[in-house]
């Protein structure tokens, strides 16, 4: 049912079904109340958040023997995501070459080649074939240049030609997995995906977005009844309390508070037009790879497990604040909010000997579609791009801050039952 290559998911589908929360006193809204009249299914749903629910666009330069940047861009790879990108290497092609910026004339295509070194220069990368036109594979063609063997010839100069293909339609986070659920995709940013569903999260955002975030929905007429709305924000925000060294912990607590109240206040925005709401709180940050640098103890004697009590707090803080601003008329209304508890999920299994609180994803290894190295953005981060460990599908974190596909798989699977068993 979902195009997600177990090879590099940590957490099978077949698990992930199998994960539930218990309703508990604090959130009411996760365990609804009285019979459904029918299945649930939206006629379309929109998505409200930061990088965990948003989507990118690399444009592809083309460039000199050299390395540096022809100013027209020849294709875009779109659909990619701030997780593990699915990219798989396809056919790969040698060449004596003449020219540096073609494909291997067939006449020239040399194969196999027993030894290949790239040139000591930056190599020359071009586009061609299908760079997310119609509904097909992001397909990205990598042109190096060097020197190899092959049969009488040694040490010629050759060209290597390598299709790389970027497979936006693989399930890397918690909102696709929820839209394939119910037969929808987001098209507009994944030509391979299906319709239906649509996403204005932006990377980097925090709360005091949201505001721009809903208003460019309500004006393009996407939040009516019948709409399944998805938001998750709040992570960028306790990041950036945490490091406010100018504030004591009190101090940061209470302005976490202020920024969950203001998340509350987008959401009741979004009630109010009728749509329907799944809202995720912030999940356990302080067993982070970027948390644990900075402190790495017991966390209230909660686990052997380390973690940073700071961020905990801070966490805490945030979370309870959104039951309290949603008020009674919210909290205890199951057929229009779902509550999933991030938080809660994090501590199961941060706190769990089976997984590390390590990240997946190799800053040295990251790299943009056109083949320059940048680890400035979580979108460069792939499945060539892992760290080298076996035991890497049970990190949870995709870098320093962002949840791996164990946490978006378990957070998407909650969501979608308080979706199809609450609404």
């Amino acid at each position: 049912m979902f195009a997600t290559p177990s090879s590099f998911l940590p957490v099978t589908l077949r698990r992930v079904g199998l994960v539930t929360l218990a309703c508990s006193a604090l959130v009411l809204s996760a365990c609804g109340g009285g019979d459904r009249a029918s299945e649930y299914q939206p006629a379309s749903i929109v998505s409200f958040g930061d990088e965990s629910s948003a989507f990118a666009s690399v444009d592809l330069p083309s460039r000199n023997n050299d390395g540096t940047v022809i100013a027209d861009v020849v294709g875009t790879v779109k659909g990619l995501t701030y997780a593990v990108n699915s990219v798989v290497n396809g056919t790969t092609t040698f060449c004596t070459y003449t020219a540096s910026t073609g494909l291997c004339d067939p006449a020239a295509v040399q194969n196999p080649v027993s030894n290949f070194v790239q040139g000591v220069v930056a190599p020359t990368f071009g586009y061609f074939g299908s760079v997310n036109t119609g509904d097909t594979f992001n397909v990205v063609t990598r042109i190096d240049l060097g020197k190899g063997d092959y049969a009488a010839l040694t040490a010629a100069d050759l060209k290597r030609t390598t299709d790389q293909i970027y497979d936006c339609s693989t399930i890397t986070v918690w909102t696709q997995y929820v839209a394939r659920a119910f037969g929808k995709g987001y098209k507009s940013d994944c030509q391979l995906a299906q319709a239906g569903a649509v996403s204005h999260a932006v990377a980097t955002a925090k709360v005091a977005g949201l505001a721009a975030q809903i208003a460019t929905a309500k004006s393009a007429g996407q939040l009516t009844s019948g709409v399944l709305a998805t938001v998750w924000l709040g992570q960028n925000d306790l990041v950036e309390i945490f490091d406010n060294t100018g504030l004591t912990l009190a101090q940061k607590e209470a302005e976490a508070k202020v920024r969950a109240a203001t998340l509350i206040d987008g959401v009741k925005q979004i009630l109010a037009t009728g749509a329907k709401v799944v809202l995720v709180n912030a999940p356990n940050l302080a067993y982070s790879p970027y948390a644990l640098a900075r402190s790495a103890v017991s966390c209230a004697d909660v686990s052997s497990r380390p973690c940073n009590p700071e961020m905990d707090a801070l966490v805490v803080a945030f979370n309870k604040q959104l039951i309290t601003s949603l008020g009674a008329e919210y909290a205890l209304n199951g057929r229009q909010l779902g509550y999933v508890d991030a938080a809660q999920l994090t501590n199961t299994y941060a706190r769990s000997t089976s997984y590390e609180n390590k990240r997946q994803c190799d800053a040295a290894k990251m790299v943009r579609p056109d083949g320059v190295l940048d680890s400035s953005s979580l979108a460069y981060c792939n499945t060539a791009t892992l760290v080298s460990d076996g035991n890497v599908a049970n990190y949870l974190w995709v870098d320093d801050l962002r949840v791996s596909w164990t946490l978006h798989s378990v957070i998407a699977s909650t969501a979608l039952t308080r979706a199809t068993e609450q609404f």
